[in-house]
C-alpha cells in the first residue's frame, strides 16, 4: 500500500490493471472513457497521472496540458 498523501492519483489501464489500481486506492481510474473525458469536457480534477503501457498510445497529445507553463 502507498503512503497517505493529498495528491490526487489517475491511473489510466484497462482490464486486471484498473481492478489493482481501485485495490491500490487511485482515486481516479479509467481507460480511454477517461482520456475522452479530459479531452472534450477539459476535466483535469486530478494531481497525478500513472498510465500502464498498453494506454500510453491512447490519445496522449493531452500530456501538454499537465506539463505547465513553460520556463
Amino acid at each position: 500500500m502507498a503512503p497517505e498523501s493529498t495528491a490526487r492519483v489517475l491511473v489510466v489501464a484497462k482490464g486486471e490493471k484498473e481492478r489493482e489500481a481501485r485495490e491500490a486506492g487511485a482515486d481516479f481510474v479509467g481507460g480511454e472513457e477517461i482520456i475522452k473525458k479530459i479531452q472534450e469536457e477539459n476535466w483535469l480534477d486530478f494531481d497525478r497521472v500513472i498510465a500502464t503501457p498498453d494506454m500510453m498510445g491512447h490519445g496522449w497529445t493531452v500530456s501538454v496540458k499537465f506539463s505547465g507553463p513553460a520556463a
